[in-house]
């Protein structure tokens, strides 16, 4: 008995170990498609992004859900995986803005991932065109508040658009029947979902939003 309970602790120390390095890999690459892209270099960025794309679904593969894998640790496996799951959708979301607005094409000359190659009708997607729902080309203030209250603001003003892929569904909730759609300030993005996407009007105009950029970033801690 006692040499059965050490070899299942070994297993599910093994799985941890693997998830956690997945998790950490892809926290990287994602953190360095941020850089690239706030600097304007969308093609090495949506490399970066792909890159953290193939580690997050190595991770969320790893099988946590069979019967056997009751107890605090595989708690932590599901927990970890539920995480990854959100920043996979937020990377894939800049994806789509990056080859809607003409950077990188989705999927363009690389090789398919693993999930890409297995999955029905693996056939490499074509260019897709965003329409654009509403924009401001000019004058659009952005302000970045962190949890401690310190607010941060590009030197510039810049320009809001609106965007939706019609005919494209969001993976995330695949009962949602409107278009793909989302906002986009500089290269700030956050994703439009009826009845998902928080949004708040303060009493002096200003919108208020979730920083996804800053839960990305902050994914490895």
């Amino acid at each position: 008995m006692a040499v059965q309970q050490a070899t299942a602790s070994s297993a599910v120390g093994g799985l941890l170990e693997s998830l956690q390095t997945h998790h950490d890999e892809a926290f990287l690459y994602v953190s360095q498609g941020l850089s690239y892209e706030e600097q304007g270099e969308n093609a090495l960025a949506a490399e970066m992004y792909y890159k953290g794309l193939e580690k997050l679904t190595q991770g969320m593969n790893l099988d946590c859900d069979h019967p056997g894998c009751k107890g605090p640790e595989w708690d932590k496996a599901r927990t970890l995986q539920r995480k990854m799951k959100s920043i996979k959708g937020e990377v894939e979301f800049r994806l789509i803005a990056i080859e809607a607005a003409g950077g990188a094409p989705l999927y363009g000359d690389r090789p398919p991932t693993y999930e890409e190659a297995t999955s029905a009708g693996a056939a490499r997607s074509p260019r897709r065109e965003a329409e654009e729902l509403f924009s401001i080309d000019s004058g659009v203030q952005i302000f970045y508040v962190s949890a401690g209250g310190a607010v941060e603001a590009p030197p510039e003003p810049t320009d809001l658009h609106v965007y939706c892929l019609p005919g494209r569904r969001d993976a995330m909730f695949p009962d949602e029947k409107s278009p793909l759609a989302w906002l986009q300030v500089g290269t700030w993005i956050y994703p439009l979902v009826p009845k998902q996407s928080p949004a708040l009007r303060s009493g002096y105009g200003a919108y208020i939003f979730p920083n996804i950029d800053a839960q990305l970033k902050e994914s490895g801690k």
